[in-house]
């Protein structure tokens, strides 16, 4: 691999990334959501709703996507504090106007 091939390589992975985190963004609300009710349920759950609580179903369902949720949640807060940290190094050199 040339090194532009590997710049434009690692381009279309920038645009990727940035699709993805729109992406997740628009669910955003949904994993709050998710993790809130998630929290919900493990304090109270069995007292509230205890056929729910034990449910085997929501509880496999739980295992499989809680890992999957989290990460999107983590690489969502990841994306978006480094680009507020590029926004800013960026206009600390007058490339362009900080964008808040």
């Amino acid at each position: 691999m040339t090194r532009s091939e590997a710049t434009e390589a690692l381009r279309g992975l920038n645009v990727t990334l940035g699709v993805v985190a729109g992406l997740i963004r628009e669910h955003r609300d949904t994993l709050d959501r998710f993790f809130a009710e998630q929290r919900s349920m493990d304090s109270v759950g069995a007292i509230l709703d205890p056929t729910l609580f034990n449910s085997s179903e929501r509880r496999a369902t739980e295992q499989i996507l809680t890992p999957i949720y989290r990460a999107a949640q983590t690489f969502l807060e990841t994306y978006d504090r480094q680009s507020a940290s590029a926004r800013q190094a960026l206009a600390k050199v007058g490339d362009r106007p900080e964008v808040r």
